[in-house]
């Protein structure tokens, strides 16, 4: 979606960015919860350790990378967006295999 938004519609790469993540995280949440009633339904339980992991993760990466990615120019994020779209889709067709 970040890509479609900066590429196609010319977006600028920090306004797609935080389009694309305000759309990931509404998903994540609904899984999350979708997930967390099927665990609570068949008596298993929440793994509150990982929950609480992921959580801490996802506060301290939403810190960070807003303030990296002012420090590079917009030509440079897309190129390592692109790069790192190029080396994902690689790793999945490899693993197909």
């Amino acid at each position: 979606m970040t890509t479609l938004l900066a590429v196609k519609h010319r977006f600028p790469l920090h306004l797609g960015t935080a389009t694309s993540v305000f759309v990931v995280a509404l998903t994540v949440l609904a899984a999350a919860l979708t997930h967390s009633y099927f665990l609570f339904q068949n008596d298993l339980g929440l793994p509150w350790n990982l929950v609480l992991v992921m959580v801490l993760a996802v506060l301290v990466g939403g810190q960070i990378a807003p303030r990296l990615a002012s420090k590079f120019s917009e030509v440079f994020l897309k190129r390592a967006l692109v790069t790192m779209f190029i080396f994902v889709g690689f790793i999945m067709v490899w693993r197909s295999f």
